[in-house]
């Protein structure tokens, strides 16, 4: 692939301006503003809701009961 390297002139770049409160109150009427920390993973749950006794996740209940038995018994061995 050929990559082009050209310099944007001063009216070919735009203004990016950080949200204000202002903007963030306006855009709460239409829609929830919430924080998230991966906004992808956030958007596949919003989409695909997981039902809790769904295949999956039933198969996943019994590996994490095995892993959260194994940390809660770390350290009843009798040795200090």
């Amino acid at each position: 692939m050929d990559y082009k390297h050209e310099k944007a002139d001063a009216a070919e770049i735009e203004e990016v301006r950080s949200p204000t409160d202002g903007d963030i109150a306006a855009a709460k009427g239409s829609y929830e503003v919430k924080a998230v920390q991966d906004s992808r993973f956030a958007a596949a749950v919003a989409q695909n809701k997981p039902h809790p006794l769904s295949k999956g996740l039933l198969l996943l209940y019994p590996i994490l009961f095995v892993a959260f038995m194994n940390s809660a018994a770390n350290g009843f061995d009798g040795k200090h």
